[in-house]
């Protein structure tokens, strides 16, 4: 019953979900083309949470252009996204058998000079 149990627990720990949704306020995709008059390059790092191995999530949904609208910058182009795992989230992730993992996002592009 015991084996039961763990190898339940790993099979769910080894198929574990972490997907991250980006969206965008216009439903465009000119946040990922380049625009000449952007020049400055900004970047936002962040952390989502996840529960029992992914499947639950209170918010997996990222918003381009709210998120980088929190740092002051207005106007965005040529995003590049990015998701990793530090040593220490990877750490937590296999301590707690998948029951919490973090996972960390980074957002770069290119602002106007004036941000």
């Amino acid at each position: 019953m015991v084996k039961s149990i763990l190898f339940f627990i790993l099979l769910s720990y080894l198929s574990a979900c972490t997907a991250v949704s980006l969206v965008t306020d216009d439903q465009s995709t000119s946040v990922f083309a380049l625009n000449k008059t952007h020049k400055k390059k900004i970047s936002v790092t962040k952390i989502k949470e996840f529960y029992l191995w992914g499947l639950v999530s209170p918010n997996s949904v990222v918003n381009i252009h709210e998120t980088f609208r929190e740092e002051g910058s207005h106007e965005v182009s040529s995003v590049k996204a990015s998701f990793f795992q530090t040593g220490y989230q990877k750490f937590i992730s296999w301590l707690s058998f998948g029951f919490y993992i973090p996972q960390s996002y980074e957002l770069t592009a290119l602002t106007l000079e004036d941000y």
